[in-house]
């Protein structure tokens, strides 16, 4: 369960960045007007609950805090009882884990490059991917990858992102409520900084030259 919901936050947490960039698109696609709901965010924090659903059936729920600032800057912090912190510098992708002391390092341009959902980070077209909408949520549906992920977004009346769910295509679902939102409000930059904890187990999948 850890290893699987780790994938799904590393996916989660790099498409709200993927969904707060600046993406070339006709305004008259979905995909941009998509772009255009989300262009007037430069900056988003507030609490997060998560609901984790397998087979449709509810199986977790958690909660914490998060912090975003475009284009490549993410905190997400999850709360007891499975405390964990993953933080984007624009750089490096950290993802500490305090139960088990272990912090893992991710390239992460390179995250961005091998992740279905991170490639829309990118100036290019959206190729492979689908953007539709129905229900009030934004689609954006994987067509070239072996999973078939869909990433829905919502928004409240203000227009401002307050929804998403990750349906990883193998049967697992997060759904995220967004709350106490800040729009555009000064972060400092600590706050996507990481120090790591003296005993901390190093798993470094960073490639480097």
């Amino acid at each position: 369960m850890f290893m699987r919901s780790r994938s799904i936050l590393l996916s989660f947490v790099m498409a709200i960045a993927v969904s707060s960039a600046v993406v070339t698109a006709s305004a008259e696609t979905p995909a941009g007007q998509l772009q255009a709901k989300l262009a007037p965010v430069q900056s988003l924090q507030g609490r997060f609950v998560q609901t984790i659903y397998e087979q449709d059936d509810p199986v977790q729920q958690l909660s914490g805090s998060f912090a975003l600032q475009r284009p490549a800057l993410l905190r997400w912090e999850t709360e007891e009882p499975e405390q964990t912190l993953l933080i984007a510098d624009g750089d490096t992708l950290w993802y500490y884990n305090p139960f088990i002391e272990q912090v893992s390092l991710f390239d992460q341009a390179e995250t961005m490059q091998t992740n279905p959902l991170l490639v829309l980070l990118t100036n290019d077209e959206w190729t492979g991917f689908e953007v539709s909408f129905s229900d009030d949520l934004w689609h954006i549906r994987e067509t070239n990858g072996g999973f078939h992920q869909v990433l829905s977004i919502g928004f409240n009346e203000q227009g401002y992102l307050n929804t998403m769910a990750l349906d990883d295509g193998q049967g697992q679902r997060s759904v995220f409520r967004l709350q106490n939102l800040e729009v555009n409000s000064e972060i400092e930059r600590a706050r996507f900084q990481f120090e790591i904890p003296s005993g901390t187990d190093i798993d470094d999948q960073r490639q480097r030259q």
